[in-house]
């Protein structure tokens, strides 16, 4: 400690001043909580802004417990929860006016996909509210079952405050018309993945791959090939193509995203890691081996190379079993589109 240090500790005893009851007060303030995990931070803008309300009364807290137990069948848990003006998204200060939790019942993909159950606080009744903007049809009934289940414990309506409608969760018309309009079809999702070759790298991937300072695309290896046999990569296909000069690539332009290394691949093969969304039960060897995870899972979710199918999935934590049992739409269907897509540049 400096000598000023020393005398400001000093002086502080002398008057009776708590420093460490102050200085955690001045914590408190001004530095963002630390967390661990997956974080949802939205604007405090939308705070509430599409609710789930009881027909009748108020939602009691046996209500609230049923609902946490209800939720995690269709989201997964997300315990930090931050919710800023635009300056609190730094994370290097605390927004005074923000709220922080690290201990929220929050289930959801991100910050446009979630429900939150709120416990009473200050003069406010206990609640529940939503985000949903749109998204695909797999993730839209994701939430048509989620209102369905909290309406079976308590009937209750859906408020939204943007689009200034109220309507109760039984009437199924209502319901329909309602989630209808955040639909998006897998060219909403992703710009320009019917645009691609699905036979060929483009001339476009292959001038970005050939020309990046971290990229080693373009001369086979002797030992990539014999990588690429030993995960059963079938050669004249994109990843095969892609992976022959080993190496390492750059983040692709339509999603800024890096692809794993061949020996990252190797390796997590070898040691049965992937498939981190499914119980460690269900991730036998023969999926371990069939579904490589091809990016990093930071942010609860990854892209996945099926090898006997060569289509490429877009998989959220716990997507995994639609990837398998055939119920989520593989976002491309040779690993040709995807790697064109990945390196295309993006749609205006």
């Amino acid at each position: 400690m400096s000598f000023w240090g020393r005398i400001s500790d000093f002086i502080a005893e002398t008057v009776g001043i708590d420093t460490k009851a102050r200085q955690a007060d001045l914590d408190t303030k001004t530095k963002v909580p630390a967390f661990e995990g997956k974080l949802i931070h939205i604007h405090e803008d939308y705070w509430a802004m599409q609710a789930l309300e009881p027909v009748n009364g108020t939602y009691s807290t046996a209500d609230l417990k049923a609902f946490n137990k209800i939720l995690p069948r269709y989201f997964p848990l997300v315990r930090n929860f931050f919710a800023t003006a635009s300056a609190g998204f730094s994370l290097n200060s605390r927004d005074p006016y923000g709220s922080y939790e690290t201990d929220a019942y929050c289930y959801g993909l991100d910050a446009s996909t979630f429900v939150k159950v709120e416990s009473a606080i200050a003069n406010q009744n206990p609640g529940l509210w939503f985000i949903l903007e749109v998204s695909d049809r797999k993730t839209i009934e994701k939430f048509r079952a989620c209102f369905q289940a909290i309406d079976h414990v308590r009937s209750s309506r859906i408020v939204d405050h943007w689009k200034d409608i109220a309507f109760p969760v039984s009437e199924h018309e209502a319901l329909d018309q309602y989630l209808s309009q955040f639909v998006a079809t897998l060219d909403d999702i992703y710009p320009g993945r019917s645009d691609v070759p699905s036979d060929r790298l483009s001339a476009e991937a292959i001038d970005f791959l050939e020309n990046h300072d971290l990229s080693d695309f373009g001369q086979d290896n002797a030992d990539a090939l014999r990588d690429l046999d030993r995960l059963c990569i079938q050669a004249g296909t994109g990843f095969h193509m892609l992976y022959a000069g080993g190496g390492f690539f750059p983040n692709g332009r339509n999603r800024p995203v890096a692809l794993l290394s061949l020996s990252d691949l190797v390796q997590d093969q070898k040691t049965g890691h992937g498939l981190y969304g499914m119980e460690e039960a269900d991730r036998t060897p023969e999926l371990l081996k069939r579904y490589l995870t091809i990016t990093s899972i930071e942010g609860g979710g990854s892209w996945f190379y099926d090898i006997e199918t060569d289509c490429v999935f877009d998989c959220d934590w716990g997507d995994e079993y639609g990837m398998i049992d055939g119920t989520l739409e593989p976002v491309f269907n040779t690993s040709f589109e995807f790697v064109n897509w990945l390196y295309a540049e993006p749609k205006k």
